[in-house]
């Protein structure tokens, strides 16, 4: 592999002052998602954008003789522009070209450069929606899944202490109609063989 040298780096700052005329996001600069991940912008559609894959990586950075870049890799799916806010800040990136400018294989030279830094900007829609995903993940495989955040008490949980008052124990975990779940007296005359009891969790 060759090494970056002056005429490598005469040609990138030549490309860097094209690229930095861009305004706003540009392919190849950095974008802070919501839960605090960092991507960088892959595809450049206009009205939105495609950040890289969170399977695949940031994938390469190539910078053309115009100051556009091209990446190779994988894309998520695009955001509207208008939810990306410029922070101010940088970003070191990793980007490519040819060295000495000649295209042809094995002949890459990588560099970084600073990238500007952008953050998402959520609608309240849709932070509603992320904050309802992130409850339900966090109550999966429990009795709760079904639940997002502290919702009111599961019919289907054993029956609490002060319910239990005057009861039978058999109603902790059982449900009858026919004498109201044990507070009237039961038509067969014993809870333990009523023929209507059911589960609380069926």
């Amino acid at each position: 592999m060759p090494e970056y040298d002056m005429q490598d780096c005469t040609i990138v700052s030549a490309r860097e002052r094209q690229w930095n005329y861009l305004p706003g996001a540009r392919v190849g600069d950095f974008v802070k998602l919501p839960e605090g991940a960092f991507r960088r912008v892959a595809h450049d559609w206009g009205d939105s954008l495609q950040l890289t894959s969170q399977v695949t990586g940031h994938g390469t950075f190539y910078l053309a003789s115009n100051g556009a870049v091209a990446h190779s890799g994988g894309l998520d799916p695009g955001i509207p522009r208008e939810h990306f806010r410029d922070l101010g800040e940088q970003r070191q990136g990793y980007f490519w070209i040819f060295h000495h400018d000649r295209p042809r294989a094995h002949n890459a030279v990588y560099f970084h450069l600073p990238c500007r830094l952008f953050e998402v900007v959520e609608s309240e829609a849709e932070a509603w929606a992320r904050q309802q995903g992130e409850a339900l993940a966090a109550a999966a495989g429990t009795r709760d899944h079904d639940r997002v955040g502290e919702a009111k008490p599961d019919p289907r949980d054993p029956r609490p202490d002060h319910e239990m008052v005057g009861r039978d124990a058999i109603f902790r975990n059982h449900n009858c109609y026919r004498c109201n779940d044990g507070t009237k007296p039961c038509v067969k005359g014993n809870p333990r063989s009523c023929d209507t009891l059911h589960a609380r969790n069926d």
